[in-house]
């Protein structure tokens, strides 16, 4: 696959390796979104809808299938040229092209024989308020001669809305009933079923309408065949257009039904094409709310240049979004590959847009897709949509937000702390930002007297910002209105954070919090004490399931012990935010210092049974989620342990910032003085307690304060001096500290991930379990340990032993010289979980999971490593691997390569399921430290000042020694290297930096920027930053 511009270019496509993508699905802020997934095969589409998979327009199928259809169900070009048939894309020996753009999929073929070349372009239809899937197709006459044409292009089946996918998987025959398509406008067919197809005794009704239209070249709507037997016949497969291939005369008489059969949607042109000349045609598939909205959208999609503005438009879009990285450096690829990693961070995480002072993130949704067929996705069909996304996801791609748009400053750190729970767990999935009036009558007043009404309902709600949007631009608001009102609306409005347990608690989730603050402070670090000491407005997200004592968890089985039964959901109390007085009083506030210490205090007595590990007691395991069978052997996991032992570090720290005062939950003090005294016991008895009995009484002091917890907190509190505190976490760290040590002695030098325990001693008391000992069990070797112990490392030699220690040990892939997920599971037990179902190479077992090994570049980048981070980066990051054995675009990320462990040598560095991975997280956190360094801006005294330590390899620093790159999402940095040579921090000098202003003005500073001049850049008031470096 070549690199064209910015696209990337596979020849001959059809018979390349398979692959499977999707367009990004953005319809712009005041755009309807519709998702559109692809495949290297026939003319490439094969389903898209909106909002959901339940509202498909071409039905949705996993890939296998969607590769087994596309060539029958997908879309369908039928010619005859000069009266001889073609169906082009058909024939895999035919020269055939595809191109694919950041935000549009290209086909073409030539047919020299028959002297002709057909070329279609897909992309999302932008900034209309409904969504549509536009699809050009321009067949070029190749000869000197002018030719006749009857051409049939289209879709076999389009669904009608309102079947679900469910029901047409299930039910579909059936379903079958319910279809039907009214032309009530000639050419402009609207497919629906106008009631539930549900059996209840409430039957609701149906405006909304799926639509297939199509511009001919001369400007009009060509007629559109709604009845695939028209075209088909008897050929119910879909494989040849009998009819049409007897007579485009025999299709046209066809008496078409348009109820009770899956409809189709064909557009028929008959005409000439000149020499040397072309035809076009331009068709618009998509829903619409209403007849009213798609009979006005039919009326400019007639207007001269408006599928040229909406096509130039698309391309804007991305380029806008991409623009915050927008980068230069001696690799092509790699500057491309930033771009559109960039892209999908967004589609996982959401780009922030700034209203007045709140900020929503648009764009975001759950991976879901062809490959990921397990995600239930939702894009939101409204403005400034927005869609679902888990916990762990949405966290990870937020994480270097601030970096990229320095307005987002804290708000991602109030968001995610806030759905912490007085449990220390938090809930799974996140929901579009609300809003809910705090002041209806100033609301009100924004608007004319005579319109007051009209709002009143809908402000009384909670309501989206892109509903809003499109209520206003009902009224016919223009859009420099309506940012203006959109403003002072939420000036008067509340953020709403919504959140939905589904299932479980993993051990991981608290992890990801520390990275945001880390962040947020390498932007603001004047903002530390504030931040932590003095902002008391941070919540506690209300929990919906609750823990369950060990003894509820443990049962017995025919295989031992097991824990299965870890949870217990709970009756919905209306409220997300704990108050006092169990829910009847004012909401609960904490400081953000107050969330840590409570969250590290219940991570500390939730670790394991030699305190190593956290336990996996919710019910879920850690980041590896392929270990699902793990919480059922009481499985732990070390590598978040570490991430704890982090946290403590880091509260250590920040308590020397100033001996403030912490206020908790009465309820909390007693839980946190409790594990505080076994801790001290357990030193006290200088080996004559073991860490067993620690994780006893921990665990039963833990359950006493869950119960007190349970329907919510009185709203007594305790103080606690700041010394008081770091004691307590100072104790914590010890009995931690030497639990890793002595994991990471154990296993020769390299941190475990996970552990499981079998119970080996056990009474029954009133028919419940009651354990007296356990046998730790280690499981093989996954990368994540190592990673996460790297984060506690502290000496250059030490990391760099590690870093030795992993490419030496079986992780490491000889063949591609990248990291495996995992060593081998296979002597292990299938009680582990999927992972151990999975093939060796495969999915989470043994292969190159790009989200995991990219977070162990980023620590070698971070710990300093960086020789060793420069090598393995030219071997494993994507833009630098080899195209035809990474089987698609180099411009795209795979959650994960076949590893050369899979039984398959032919797939060996594959990459597979496309894009949305965690990996655009981590290579956004390693590009912001290669381009600028660790600490972005730094006090000396009170004195702010930017700093810039760029980290890259030789191999991406051109000749004449100039890089570029983008600061803060706003400004271009130039630097001028003085040698082509690894650039690695303290082997280089910065000589002279030049800050030019948006006016031209140029102010000239030497090693850093300081004072009021850091200070505009951060709020973004440069232009272009020239940075000039004396290499060594």
């Amino acid at each position: 696959m070549d690199l064209i511009g910015k696209n990337a270019v596979q020849k001959n496509y059809q018979v390349q390796s398979p692959f499977s993508s999707f367009l990004p699905g953005i319809g712009g802020l005041h755009g309807i979104p519709l998702w559109c997934y692809y495949v290297n095969r026939g003319q490439a589409v094969v389903s898209f809808g909106t909002e959901t998979k339940d509202h498909s327009i071409m039905e949705f199928y996993p890939a296998h299938q969607s590769f087994q259809m596309v060539k029958n169900l997908g879309f369908r070009s039928f010619l005859k040229v000069d009266g001889i048939y073609y169906e082009p894309f058909r024939n895999d020996e035919a020269a055939t092209t595809m191109t694919i753009g950041k935000n549009s999929l290209e086909l073409t073929e030539v047919h020299e024989e028959l002297g002709f070349s057909i070329h279609v372009k897909y992309y999302v239809l932008p900034e209309e308020n409904l969504g549509a899937l536009v699809r050009k197709v321009t067949i070029k006459n190749l000869k000197k001669e002018k030719r006749d044409l009857q051409w049939l292009d289209g879709m076999p089946a389009i669904l009608p809305y309102g079947i679900s996918l469910r029901s047409m998987k299930d039910t579909g025959q059936t379903m079958k009933a319910w279809m039907q398509v009214e032309v009530e406008e000639e050419n402009l067919p609207y497919y629906r079923v106008k009631t539930s197809t549900t059996d209840t005794s409430e039957v609701q009704f149906n405006e909304k309408g799926n639509f297939y239209l199509t511009v001919g070249p001369e400007g009009h709507l060509l007629k559109i065949l709604v009845d695939p037997q028209a075209v088909f016949l008897h050929d119910l497969s879909y494989e040849q257009p009998v009819n049409f291939k007897r007579s485009l005369k025999d299709v046209l008489q066809f008496q078409e039904i348009p109820r009770n059969q899956v409809p189709s949607a064909f557009s028929v042109f008959e005409g000439e094409v000149q020499a040397e000349g072309s035809v076009n045609l331009r068709s618009y598939s998509g829903m619409a709310e209403s007849k009213e909205i798609l009979r006005y959208f039919k009326e400019k999609v007639l207007q001269k240049g408006y599928e040229a503005e909406k096509e130039n438009r698309a391309d804007q879009l991305v380029e806008e979004i991409t623009s915050p990285i927008r980068t230069s450096t001696a690799h092509d690829i790699f500057d491309a590959y930033c771009e559109q990693t960039f892209l999908d961070n967004v589609l996982r995480g959401g780009a922030p847009v700034k209203m007045g002072d709140k900020v929503i993130h648009v764009y975001s949704r759950k991976h879901g897709d062809i490959e990921r067929d397990y995600n239930a996705f939702m894009l939101a069909p409204e403005f400034y949509s927005q869609g679902n996304g888990n916990f762990r996801d949405v966290n990870q791609n937020r994480r270097s937000d601030v970096r990229f748009y320095p307005y987002v400053e804290d708000r991602m750190l109030k968001m995610f702390y806030h759905f912490i729970q007085l449990d220390g767990y938090n809930p799974l999935q996140i929901r579009p930002t609300m809003y809910q009036a705090m002041d209806l009558h100033k609301i009100l007043a924004l608007f004319p007297a005579e319109e007051k009404d009209d709002y009143v309902e809908f402000f009384s709600k909670e309501f989206s910002l892109g509903r809003l949007s499109m209520l206003l631009e009902e009224k016919g608001m223009e859009d420099s209105e309506l940012k203006v009102l959109f403003e002072k609306v939420l000036t008067h409005s509340e953020e709403l954070y919504h959140a939905d347990f589904l299932e479980g608690y993993w051990t991981d989730h608290f992890v990801y919090n520390l990275d945001l603050l880390e962040n947020y402070l390498s932007v603001y670090p004047e903002k530390k004490k504030s931040v932590l000491f003095e902002d008391r407005s941070y919540t506690y997200y209300v929990q919906k399931a609750h823990v369950l004592k060990r003894e509820d968890r443990y049962v017995e089985t025919k295989r031992g012990i097991r824990q299965y039964k870890a949870l217990e959901e709970m009756e919905s109390i209306g409220e997300e935010k704990i108050r006092k007085e169990y829910g009847r009083g004012e909401i609960y506030t904490s400081t953000l210092l107050e969330k840590l210490v409570l969250l590290a205090s219940l991570k500390f007595a939730t670790l394991d049974m030699e305190g190593r590990g956290i336990e996996m007691e919710g019910g879920k395991p850690g980041w590896y989620d392929a270990l699902n069978g793990l919480p059922g052997l009481f499985g732990s996991n070390v590598a978040d342990a570490c991430e704890l032992l982090r946290l403590l570090k880091y509260l250590e720290e920040v308590m020397d910032l100033q001996d403030a005062t912490c206020i908790f939950p009465e309820e909390f003090t007693g839980l946190l003085e409790s594990l505080e005294e076994i801790v001290i016991s357990y030193e006290k008895a200088a080996g004559k307690k073991s860490r067993f009995e620690v994780w006893d009484e921990m665990n039963t002091k833990k359950e006493i304060y869950r119960e007190k917890i349970r329907n919510g907190i009185s709203g007594a509190e305790t103080v606690l001096s700041g010394q008081r505190i770091k004691e307590v976490i100072a104790s914590f760290r010890t009995y931690l500290s030497q639990g890793i040590r002595d994991a990471v002695a154990e296993n020769e030098g390299l941190c475990p991930t996970y552990y499981s325990y079998e119970i080996k001693d056990y009474e029954k008391k009133n028919g419940k379990v009651v354990p007296r000992s356990f046998e730790r069990k280690t499981l093989p070797l996954f990368l994540e340990g190592p990673v996460k112990h790297l984060k506690l490392v502290d000496g250059i030699e030490e990391r760099e032993e590690i870093a030795k220690r992993v490419r030496t040990s079986a992780l490491y892939d000889e063949k591609l010289k990248m990291y495996k997920v995992n060593t081998s599971l296979e002597h292990l037990s299938g009680e582990l979980g999927r992972a151990k179902s999975f093939s060796p190479g495969w999915l989470e077992n043994e292969s190159i999971w790009l989200h995991m090994e990219y977070k162990y570049l980023l620590e070698l980048l971070k710990n300093g490593v960086y020789e060793r981070f420069f090598e393995d980066f030219k071997t494993m990051c994507v833009p630098f691997l080899n195209s035809e054995t990474y089987g698609r675009s180099l411009l795209e990320n795979s959650s994960f390569i076949a590893s050369s462990a899979n039984p398959d040598p032919k797939i060996h560095g594959k990459g597979f399921v496309a894009r949305l991975s965690g990996s655009t997280a981590e290579f956004l956190d390693m590009y912001q430290r290669m381009m600028f360094g660790e600490e972005l801006f730094c006090l000396k005294g009170n004195l702010l000042q930017l700093n810039f330590a760029p980290c890259l390899p030789e191999y991406l620093v051109p000749e004449d020694g100039k890089v570029e790159a983008t600061l803060l999402g706003r400004s271009k940095v130039s630097y001028h290297f003085s040698k082509k040579k690894n650039i690695i921090p303290g082997k280089y000098a910065i000589r002279k930096i030049e800050v030019r202003q948006p006016l031209g003005e140029t102010d000239i500073y030497y090693s850093r920027v300081t004072g009021e001049g850091a200070e505009k850049v951060r709020k973004g008031q440069v232009d272009h930053i020239k940075v000039y470096v004396d290499v060594e």
